[in-house]
């Protein structure tokens, strides 16, 4: 079985349990001229690899400090995402799964550190275990798709 595993947003990435990856298909919206994610993108990178199962990371809740544009920025975006996820597996009948942030980060032993930073640097160490690959610092997004797939690849 091949595994997707997709960290959201305009910075994130879909990865495979193969090891291939791919930076979040991005264009800009024709309104307001802002980066948004493209669900013909998501949908062609699928198509390209025809995962089996699909695990997308749920959109976090944002917080008080959040603006209000900035969550609907980033509901427009996870629903681009959803859209182009959701038009391959009804042509292709894959599953779809979705984790919390912190249970995967829990399964895979990322949660177990303190700072948001040493979290990311778990999760770089991770896919370089798992994929043999070093990704640049700047590749986060990557780093957790890759992550995410592997956690999918254990657990189903």
């Amino acid at each position: 079985m091949k595994y997707c595993g997709i960290d959201c947003g305009v910075t994130g990435a879909i990865g495979f349990s193969s090891g291939h990856y791919a930076k979040m298909p991005v264009i800009n919206h024709p309104i307001d001229n802002k980066k948004v994610v493209s669900f013909y993108g998501v949908f062609k990178i699928l198509s390209e690899e025809k995962p089996d199962v699909i695990i997308i990371e749920e959109q976090a809740p944002q917080g008080n400090k959040t603006s209000r544009i900035a969550c609907f920025t980033m509901g427009r975006n996870y629903e681009s995402l959803l859209q182009g996820v959701a038009e391959f597996a009804e042509m292709n009948t894959v599953k779809i799964i979705m984790v919390k942030p912190a249970h995967w980060k829990k399964i895979m032993g990322v949660e177990t550190e303190k700072t948001v930073k040493d979290k990311k640097a778990k999760t770089f160490i991770l896919v370089k275990q798992v994929f043999g690959i070093d990704l640049p610092k700047s590749y986060d997004g990557v780093a957790d798709a890759l992550a995410i797939a592997e956690y999918g690849r254990r657990k189903y």
